[in-house]
């Protein structure tokens, strides 16, 4: 069942609810510097909210074209460009880093600038096995 093109009716509803959660964060991340409910973030926050509202809109298109559409090869691509998308807002991100955290809590931006550079590193490792995987399952198909 895993080879066909059209999704169980289980997984289309696991895309659905992915769609939702990603269009929630779209609308959370647009909005926080309109409520400043955020009192650490800086106007460079603003320089890394396009590639995160791009990253958010592939990974919605993704999960809208395994509704109708996701055979593993097809899954496994897309999967693949959403993460490069991810990579690269992160990236951005950590270029940036958009946040004041002086004084205190300056400790806390390194701790933060590792975490970023770990998901980084295990993003690419996941991409490497994931390619890796499909390959050899296309051989013994």
């Amino acid at each position: 069942m895993a080879n066909t093109s059209t999704p169980t009716g289980g997984r289309r509803f696991g895309y659905l609810i992915s769609i939702l959660v990603n269009g929630a964060i779209y609308y959370v991340i647009n909005n926080i510097p309109i409520w400043n409910y955020v009192p650490f973030l800086t106007e460079g926050y603003r320089n890394v909210l396009w590639i995160a509202n791009i990253s958010i809109g592939v990974t919605v298109f993704m999960y809208a074209t395994f509704m109708v559409f996701d055979p593993r090869w097809y899954r496994s691509l897309m999967q693949a460009v959403a993460n490069i998308f991810s990579f690269y807002s992160i990236e951005i991100f950590r270029r940036e880093f958009p946040l004041d955290l002086s004084g205190s809590a300056a400790h806390w931006v390194n701790i933060g600038l590792l975490v970023l550079m770990g998901i980084m590193i295990l993003s690419t490792i996941s991409e490497i096995s994931s390619a890796v995987r499909y390959y050899r399952r296309s051989e013994h198909d």
